[in-house]
């Protein structure tokens, strides 16, 4: 019969997986404080309408930021998102327009995303090259293109059933809500059982956190880079071709925004940038926190630039926070 352990180690060994997740607490925390600030400073902030807007644009930044996840998870990051995002939007327009079914158009943008990211990632891994450098660099590839096809004057509208998905609410259970808002809970407990209960999760985590003991483990860095980078196409497009429903009409800088929110988000929900620690989970709190943020800066009546500035602020005092770490620093 095994001795019974100490009080003493226990606590310790309760309080060292509860420090697992203080960061993803502290942002908890910090967006109920912006929401309970919203709701002094702007009239109606709390209100169901009012809510279901905020979770709607949180919802565009936290599919957006499904893939950035994964990357930064993998010690990386993918700053070729927002370019995806403009691509997937101009491509499912302009073809729909050209008279190809809208489902089509849509699935070919996917598959172009897909294709992007799976690059992406191949070519990182391969060459052990950063994929800061190969991800910006391909998203402005992707970006000339479009620019090129469309003769820099992107066409084409959306669907109407595209904008009722993206843009207006249903009562549901006698609650006005969205019903992206809707996908993407659905999306978010398929994307937590991914990363926590399958193997791809697991070895993704384990490559992040150690990338030699992974591939001693006989994990392949190609193969779960390409595939998790892969996967942020493939989200970046769906998240662009939701945006075409929102806004109606086609945008090349449509994604612009989500440069550096989608890390912004990321990061802020704590998953830190030397790989390995965090999840989607703080992403979630992460995406709607920035946006509630955004949403104050704009009740009070700052403008633009201010927003960007302050929103700046915040993500740099949690990133030097991380930077801190002696991993982070042994590995930059």
């Amino acid at each position: 019969m095994p001795a019974a352990q100490p009080d003493g180690a226990r606590y310790g060994a309760f309080f060292s997986q509860l420090g697992r997740y203080v960061p993803q607490l502290t942002a908890l925390g910090s967006l109920l404080a912006l929401f309970v600030v919203g709701a002094f400073v702007i009239q109606g902030f709390a209100s169901v309408s009012s809510i279901d807007a905020v979770l709607i644009l949180s919802a565009f930044l936290g599919i957006g930021s499904i893939g950035q996840t994964g990357a930064i998870l993998l010690g990386g990051i993918d700053l070729s998102i927002p370019f995806v995002m403009d691509t997937s939007n101009v491509l499912s327009a302009q073809l729909s327009q050209d008279g190809w079914p809208f489902l089509a158009a849509a699935l070919l943008a996917v598959a172009v995303g897909a294709g992007i990211g799976a690059f992406n990632g191949y070519l990182s891994s391969r060459l052990r090259v950063h994929p800061l450098i190969v991800t910006l660099g391909i998203g402005y590839l992707a970006q000339g293109a479009v620019e090129m096809w469309t003769n820099g004057n992107p066409s084409g509208v959306a669907p109407t059933w595209l904008g009722s998905v993206a843009a207006e609410g249903t009562r549901i259970a006698g609650v006005q809500i969205a019903p992206i808002v809707v996908i993407w809970a659905v999306i978010v407990v398929l994307v937590l059982i991914a990363l926590r209960s399958t193997a791809f999760g697991r070895r993704l985590r384990a490559m992040g956190s150690n990338p030699r003991a992974a591939e001693l483990a006989l994990i392949s860095r190609v193969r779960i880079w390409t595939l998790t980078f892969m996967l942020s196409g493939i989200f970046a497009s769906i998240a662009g071709i939701l945006l075409l429903g929102f806004s109606g009409s086609a945008s090349a800088i449509v994604g612009d925004p989500y440069l550096f929110l989608a890390v912004g988000a990321v990061v802020v929900g704590g998953t830190s940038l030397s790989g390995g620690r965090g999840g989607y989970g703080g992403t979630v709190l992460g995406a709607i926190m920035l946006t509630i943020l955004s949403t104050i800066l704009v009740g009070v009546g700052y403008s633009a630039s201010v927003q960007q500035l302050l929103v700046g602020v915040i993500i740099l005092i949690v990133v030097a926070s991380f930077g801190r770490e002696a991993h982070v620093r042994d590995r930059v």
